[in-house]
């Protein structure tokens, strides 16, 4: 895990605690948060990539050193993450844009 164990639970309880409709993009339920840190905290995961950004993006800013975001600011959800002092800004590159546009590069 990236980072320390005793923080990690500190920054995903936070992240529990932020509010349904955190961005306006949509967002994951609490059991999904859950779900993948119990899947993944105890995995060394070294790259990582998701399409849209939000509560995961914070998770997986700190579970991956080399994670890749490829969204739209839809509903702020970039901004947000990028404005929270949950997020990791060290292990994040986001490639911006429609994801039929941007994954196939």
């Amino acid at each position: 895990m990236l980072t320390e164990p005793q923080k990690f639970d500190e920054i995903v309880d936070n992240i529990l605690a932020l509010p349904q409709n955190w961005h306006g993009a949509g967002s994951f339920e609490r059991a999904t948060i859950k779900a993948i840190v119990r899947h993944c905290s105890s995995l060394k995961i070294t790259n990582s990539l998701e399409t849209g950004s939000g509560k995961s993006t914070l998770i997986f800013s700190h579970l991956s050193p080399n994670h890749k975001v490829f969204a739209k600011d839809d509903g702020e959800s970039i901004t947000n993450v990028l404005e929270s002092p949950l997020f990791n800004h060290k292990s994040v590159e986001f490639i911006e844009g429609p994801t039929q546009l941007t994954l196939p590069q």
